[in-house]
């Protein structure tokens, strides 16, 4: 189990670290769980199976991630007695959100860019609370 850390702008697994990085504010409740689970099986890939998270195999590190999370959801819809019709649904939002994601291929965001989002929206929220929103 990796050390998880509350961040901003996004959520990120660092395998030099070993820590996953969540940002708790951005997602409800069961996405938030989903976040979780997203990146501790990047954890699982990299230090069960030493799956590197270089090149090419970032797209396939993601893909399993994204279907991780997708049988979370699942499992809380049918654990949940959720109406069948809505969780198809939202099932159905969540999965385009992820071939959205997938075709902007996010990973490959260098280090710098990410720190820059993280850091932008920490300034964010740190306004949103001075002015009494957050």
């Amino acid at each position: 189990m990796p050390l998880l850390v509350e961040t901003y702008g996004c959520s990120s697994y660092n395998d030099l670290l070993g820590t996953a990085f969540i940002d708790v504010a951005r997602y409800n409740s069961w996405r938030l769980a989903g976040s979780i689970i997203h990146e501790l099986t990047h954890a699982y890939l990299h230090g069960r199976w030493q799956v590197p998270y270089r090149g090419e195999l970032k797209r396939r590190h993601e893909l399993v991630c994204l279907k991780e999370e997708l049988r979370l959801y699942r499992r809380f819809i049918a654990g949940f007695n959720c109406d069948e019709s809505e969780g198809r649904e939202w099932l159905a939002s969540i999965e385009r959100i992820h071939q959205r994601g997938v075709e902007s291929r996010w990973w490959e965001r260098s280090r710098w860019e990410v720190a820059r989002r993280a850091w932008r929206a920490f300034k964010d929220r740190e306004k949103e609370r001075a002015s009494g929103k957050g």
